[in-house]
């Protein structure tokens, strides 16, 4: 566990990134509602749990949910597993890197 110094340092970034995801989902969603572009391939994507912790988990939920075009819909304890609907799901690898990376990089600094 990160000590409260080091949470209080890395929850600028952490808090920086989530707006920035907001900000970027609420553009998407804005293209597909005005037609811009297509949904074509909105789906539920299967991300692991990992290392994180019940509250990371509960952390990337809300985070995740945050961001327009996606919703975490029901985590699987026991598959180790958050299901998230999402507005793209036609790569759910990339999905599933970008969850991973944004929790390496970000959060697990602050909310493991």
């Amino acid at each position: 566990m990160p000590s409260w110094p080091s949470r209080a340092v890395h929850f600028i970034p952490f808090a920086g990134i989530t707006i920035w995801e907001i900000l970027i989902g609420s553009v998407r969603v804005a293209l597909i509602v005005m037609g811009v572009r297509k949904l074509e391939h909105p789906g539920i994507v299967a991300v692991p749990i990992g290392e994180r912790s019940k509250f990371g988990v509960m952390v990337t939920g809300i985070t995740t949910s945050l961001a327009p075009g996606s919703i975490l819909l029901d985590v699987d304890w026991d598959r180790n597993m958050m299901l998230v609907h999402v507005i793209d799901a036609s790569d759910p690898d990339q999905v599933r890197a970008g969850m991973q990376e944004l929790y390496d990089r970000y959060q697990r600094k602050v909310f493991p």
